[in-house]
């Protein structure tokens, strides 16, 4: 387990299989490395009731590169204390495609 925020701080290794990153640092990375994303098998957005125009911008680039068929086998998880699940699920669903169910835990 590692994590990478902004500025270069990072305390991960090649082995981590779970990395924590800030909003800030995902959309940078994503923005930048856009082949990457295929690497990843999932993505955990929290607390994304939070607005703010970072986070704004990574749901659009996290939906986007899902529509652009960039990440195929892609999961995103989405949670939030107050989460509007028929909003975001419709947000991120890609066209032609179901609105899953949500859970709730």
């Amino acid at each position: 387990v590692g994590y990478r925020i902004g500025q270069g701080d990072h305390v991960d290794s090649p082995e981590s299989k779970i990395t924590f990153v800030t909003v800030g640092y995902l959309l940078q990375y994503l923005s930048h490395n856009s082949q990457m994303v295929k690497k990843y098998t999932h993505i955990v957005l929290d607390e994304v009731h939070e607005r703010t125009m970072d986070a704004d911008m990574l749901h659009l680039l996290i939906k986007k590169l899902m529509e652009a068929g960039a990440w195929p086998s892609a999961k995103l998880v989405v949670m939030s204390a107050t989460l509007q699940a028929g909003l975001f699920g419709e947000y991120f669903t890609p066209p032609g495609e179901e609105v899953r169910d949500p859970i709730f835990v």
